[in-house]
């Protein structure tokens, strides 16, 4: 027969109990403080022995970026404030007036004699060649290099020449091929 002597009494806590809290809470901080010190330590990483390793197919690498050393093509080229006033420009967005200098076409109207130029950078791509370019004796050069030029049928004048890998059109109804070659020499 086994009797209860402490029947009738409240139960006390111990305090050895919430000792024991308080050091288990201890003893784990400082486990946790000593592997993260050994995780993060400086050491040879090689040598270390890993706790899982995962087998993974090695993933494709991404080439590197290329930076491009050369400056980038002039595509502007102008009339100087001496021989020409700007009066209207477009740009590849539609819009129209006196606009930035990302304009695609630009048209001036010479101090001299009054008359509209419209000078336009064209990309390689979108540069077709005359359908039919007049045959000039001797062959037409513009700022040094080969040109090309064409009189249509509503009046106008074009020449073109390659310049920076960029393709540049002058245009006019009233001057000659030779005046706008001779205008085209001076565009800065």
């Amino acid at each position: 027969m086994i009797y209860d002597l402490d029947a009738g009494r409240p139960e006390r806590r111990g305090g050895s109990s919430l000792r024991m809290t308080a050091v288990t809470v201890v003893a784990v901080g400082i486990a946790l403080a000593f592997f993260t010190a050994l995780a993060f330590a400086p050491g040879q990483r090689a040598s270390q022995t890993p706790i899982l390793s995962f087998a993974a197919p090695a993933l494709p690498t991404m080439a590197r970026p290329t930076f491009n050393t050369k400056p980038v093509p002039d595509r502007t080229l102008v009339l100087s404030g001496d021989e020409a006033v700007e009066t209207f420009r477009i740009t590849s967005l539609g819009q129209t007036g006196l606009v930035r200098n990302d304009a695609v076409a630009t048209t001036y109207r010479l101090r001299a004699t009054g008359d509209l130029v419209t000078v336009a950078p064209l990309p390689q791509s979108e540069a077709l060649p005359y359908s039919a370019p007049l045959v000039i004796d001797p062959p037409l050069r513009v700022r040094g290099r080969a040109a090309e030029a064409t009189f249509t049928v509503n009046g106008t004048s074009a020449i073109r020449w390659i310049e920076n890998d960029t393709v540049f059109e002058m245009s006019s109804r009233t001057l000659t091929v030779a005046q706008l070659a001779e205008l085209a020499n001076k565009l800065r």
